[in-house]
């Protein structure tokens, strides 16, 4: 098969994809709905989820200098990257690269 069929192959399983997960989320609104509280059918657990923090909006509002015990030193991938060779980083990777198609 050569890379035109490939592609358009893939453009053809992306859009049928794209209208599936339409789908899905509209029956996952339909069944949070039904279930407010959350609860099991069909074998299947239906939970909510609460929505992910907004760490800047804390952060300003809760500074380290007031807050100490809110706050961890992490390591700054961005500056790990500027300051170490591409080949000591290799051996820190985890996972397999991914492709991406845009």
């Amino acid at each position: 098969m050569n890379t035109e069929n490939l592609m358009n192959q893939y453009l053809a399983l992306k859009e049928a994809s794209e209208n599936i997960k339409q789908q899905m989320e509209i029956i996952k609104q339909q069944l949070g709905q039904a279930l407010p509280e959350g609860g099991k059918v069909s074998g299947h657990n239906v939970t909510w989820t609460k929505p992910r923090l907004n760490t800047t909006a804390l952060a300003k509002d809760f500074t380290p200098e007031t807050n100490p015990e809110l706050y961890k030193q992490t390591i700054d991938s961005k500056a790990v990257s500027q300051h170490l060779a591409p080949a000591v980083l290799d051996k820190y990777r985890t996972g397999t690269p991914t492709i991406t198609i845009r």
